[in-house]
């Protein structure tokens, strides 16, 4: 089963971040948008969790339209 540790809405601050990694947890589930809508606070959050020190499989539940981008973001974590 899962625990949910920690959330956040809208835009992703340092703030936020060092709280996720202070948490370590083992999956970050990354949702947010709908399709066709609103893309830039899904693309700020990926630029952000692309600059943390989380090391953990992160799933993807957004937007679609920006799906491309936030895989290439995130290119070099755990993507899923």
């Amino acid at each position: 089963g899962a625990k949910i540790a920690q959330y956040s809405a809208y835009k992703l601050n340092r703030r936020d971040i060092q709280a996720l990694e202070e948490t370590q947890p083992d999956i970050l589930l990354f949702t947010g948008g709908t399709d066709g809508g609103e893309e830039s606070y899904g693309l700020n959050n990926a630029r952000v969790l692309a600059e943390s020190k989380l090391d953990c499989a992160i799933i993807y539940a957004g937007n679609r339209d920006i799906q491309d981008e936030v895989q290439e973001i995130l290119g070099h974590k755990d993507l899923t």
